[in-house]
């Protein structure tokens, strides 16, 4: 994902935008949303993680960058079911 953002006062918009994008992503096949948030926006970091994204090592350009920080959200169940 790139740039998601919402202004303060719009309680949910957030919530709703993650949401809409999750589903488009799973409805083109993605496995994974991965995301790069700075480490000292708290709010962002703390949305993410109750939204369910796991913190993962920083990737590409923010690789050994310790102001950022990477995270993942599985989008499908890759666990075979027996």
């Amino acid at each position: 994902m790139k740039r998601m953002f919402s202004r303060p006062g719009t309680k949910g918009v957030g919530s709703a935008i993650l949401k809409f994008l999750e589903g488009e992503a799973r409805t083109l096949g993605y496995r994974a949303l991965w995301l790069e948030t700075r480490l000292m926006n708290e709010r962002a970091v703390q949305f993410y993680e109750r939204k369910g994204y796991q913190r993962i090592p920083n990737f590409g350009k923010y690789a050994g960058n310790s102001k950022a920080v990477c995270f993942e959200k599985r989008l499908v169940n890759t666990d075979k079911v027996d």
